[in-house]
């Protein structure tokens, strides 16, 4: 948030007409980051603004996009379009963060209720029916044995997925991506790793077709500049390719990391560049399909929580609680 604030105030100064020095000194009266003291530190020792705004402590996301369109745009233009990417790639990961939120607290109380019955509550029924020699009926058993059971494979599920995705984002921080050829084997996981490249190199590709480039003249320059990223490996990827001879349609055809169906929207593209306006399209229907995903997993886990728990409470009713009645009763 802080981030923002500082950015947004420093690019509408600067599109305003302020000098850098001015604009920086503006910012920390009004923000009070430690970022704009930093940079004009170093802007004051004759390092270039660009370079200072790379170097400081703030987002790394808006650090990547800004390095790429401080290559074709004004200071305050490319701070302004960095960071309104920035603004909309984290809005959609809040969303689904606060989507996700309520399925995984009600998948939460189940594990807690199970390892509470399993832990606690049917091995002191089991010792309380004992001593009075009652036997449970096999139906119930069969019952307090999947409420033990479930929970378990639930963990397991949860630990493996978890493992996986911390995985992958080790991979991507530390560029690891021998990492990626394994889970490309996954459906699931190549799904993800797809989506994730894809949608970030179309962010990239999309602003420089609008500026008339080819493919091969667009993965030159990115190839050139794009330093500091994780699509480094895949542009470098793509660019060795095209340098072999191979044509840019025909590498996407074949690439593991790129989607499919960001190859069929290119070649749209070329097809009909008149009346298709650049790959806008692609980007919005990526972000629809992942929502669709999330919302897929919602409905599936909301109510099979709701119905593991009716009928552990159904289970512990009839299991426990009557026969206990039942106890009472001869007492």
């Amino acid at each position: 948030m802080k981030d923002t604030l500082f950015l947004e105030n420093c690019y509408i100064l600067l599109s305003q007409g302020y000098s850098v020095e001015d604009t920086l000194l503006l910012c920390e009266e009004i923000t009070h980051h430690k970022a704009c003291r930093e940079i004009l530190n170093k802007v004051s020792n004759g390092q270039d603004f660009s370079q200072a705004l790379l170097e400081a402590d703030i987002s790394h996301l808006f650090k990547e996009f800004y390095g790429f369109f401080a290559l074709k745009l004004n200071l305050s233009e490319a701070i302004k379009n960095a960071l309104s990417i920035t603004k909309l790639l984290d809005g959609h990961r809040q969303r689904l963060i606060k989507e996700l939120s309520y399925p995984l607290i009600l998948l939460l109380f189940m594990l807690i209720f199970s390892l509470f019955s399993t832990i606690v509550l049917f091995p002191r029924v089991n010792q309380l029916f004992s001593s009075f020699g009652i036997e449970l009926s096999l139906v119930v058993k069969i019952a307090f044995f999947f409420i033990r059971i479930i929970p378990i494979i639930v963990i397991l599920i949860s630990f493996i997925i978890i493992a996986i995705c911390f995985s992958i984002m080790r991979a991507l921080h530390y560029h690891q991506f021998q990492l990626f050829e394994r889970y490309l084997h996954i459906p699931a996981a190549k799904w993800c790793i797809q989506k994730y490249f894809t949608l970030k190199f179309s962010i990239y590709f999309n602003e420089l077709i609008k500026d008339d480039l080819d493919a091969n003249a667009i993965i030159t320059l990115l190839n050139e500049k794009m330093m500091d990223s994780d699509l480094k490996m895949i542009v470098y990827e793509i660019y060795r390719l095209i340098i072999e001879g191979h044509a840019f349609i025909d590498i996407l055809k074949d690439f593991p990391y790129i989607d499919p169906m960001f190859t069929s929207m290119y070649m749209m593209y070329i097809n009909h560049p008149d009346e298709i306006n650049a790959l806008d399209s692609y980007i919005d229907i990526c972000y629809s399909q992942i929502n669709h995903l999330i919302n897929r997993i919602i409905k599936i886990i909301t109510p099979s929580v709701y119905a593991f728990v009716s009928v552990s409470v159904i289970t512990v009713y009839l299991g426990i609680i009557l026969p206990l009645m039942n106890i009472i009763n001869d007492l």
